[in-house]
């Protein structure tokens, strides 16, 4: 098991069959250098497998007898002191860069860890339980089966679940985030950012900025989370649903949006202040803007029967709704007894 450091100038690596578990350190900013590993003994590529662990390259022998360890060899996508230019093998074959950087993105059966580059990706993580990560471009990445865990980057990225149980999680820029089937963990964090639970019961966490969380039909039993410290506005927009289908409800110092017994919403700490609150309800004829629902709970109206009665604060728009608000029923905001 051996540490090789090959300093300025041009190296050459060299393994052999049985050869441990090895690390190259190549930092080198020598201009013209041209690194080399070379494998012998008739090692051909395809007995060994690439893949990347953070910012290492690691090539390991199939059958177990051997990985070697590249560090920092993805340092600014590969271009970067740390690289080998390439790798040879006894075949006559040769990969550059470039072609590892497209080995260590092919998913695997199995649990495999993907990152993006920084000009923006899609990755795929097939079968398994895989590990996903962003960066600073606008990726697309796709759980596809297995429970898996989504990171994105700096960009304005899609996050898609896919089945299984994910966990989704948004950075900065204005992230997409579509947990798919299972029951799923989505966390938007910086920027305006869009939560789709999908089927199956879900945690949507939006994180600062304009966030906007989706429930469909057939999406189960939700709980959104949405304390943050700024003043931006965030939406709750029920899709395939008419104001007058979701039962607004308080539950302890949670809002309970339910549509049905399959089918609700809870947000967490709703009254709780407006640091919890969710400022915008849509729906697919009308829209409700800042209802001050404790006002009337505190005051005993058990029964909200129009959307007039939530006061100069609420707006209400969509369809006719406007030209005639009386006229649309409003659902049920009911205080549950003890």
């Amino acid at each position: 098991n051996d540490y090789l450091e090959g300093g300025s100038g041009s190296d050459t690596y060299v393994f052999g069959k049985g050869f441990g578990q090895d690390t190259v350190y190549n930092y080198d900013y020598a201009t013209g250098r041209k690194d080399i590993i070379r494998f012998t003994d008739g090692i051909t590529a395809d007995m060994l497998t690439f893949t990347r662990e953070g910012n290492h390259l690691l090539i390991k022998a199939k059958d177990g007898s051997g990985q070697v360890t590249v560090q920092s060899y993805f340092q600014n996508d590969g271009s970067g002191a740390y690289r080998i230019d390439e790798i040879h093998f006894d075949n006559g074959k040769v990969l550059d860069v470039a072609t590892v950087k497209k080995l260590v993105q092919q998913s695997t059966d199995g649990s495999d860890r993907l990152y993006a580059y920084q000009s923006g990706n899609t990755l795929n993580g097939g079968l398994g339980d895989d590990y996903l990560y962003g960066a600073d471009g606008d990726d697309l990445l796709n759980g596809d089966a297995g429970n898996d865990s989504i990171y994105s980057g700096n960009g304005n990225d899609t996050l898609n679940g896919g089945e299984g149980n994910d966990a989704l999680y948004g950075y900065n820029g204005n992230d997409a985030l579509n947990g798919g089937e299972g029951n799923d963990h989505l966390n938007g964090e910086d920027g305006n950012d869009t939560l789709i639970g999908g089927a199956g019961n879900d945690y949507l966490e939006g994180g600062s900025g304009s966030d906007t969380y989706v429930f469909g039909k057939g999406f189960g039993q939700d709980t959104v989370y949405n304390y943050h410290v700024d003043k931006n506005s965030d939406t709750m927009h029920f899709k395939g649903f008419k104001a007058a289908d979701v039962h607004f409800i308080r539950s302890g110092s949670d809002l309970v949006l339910s549509a049905s017994e399959q089918d609700n919403v809870r947000i967490s700490g709703f009254f709780y202040g407006e640091n919890h609150r969710v400022d915008t309800f849509v729906f697919d004829d009308a829209a409700i803007s800042n209802p001050d629902f404790a006002k009337y709970i505190n005051a005993g109206n058990n029964l909200v029967q129009s959307m007039s009665v939530f006061g100069s604060n609420t707006a209400a728009t969509g369809g006719n709704v406007d030209a005639n608000i009386q006229s649309v029923q409003q659902p049920l905001l009911v205080t549950p007894s003890a």
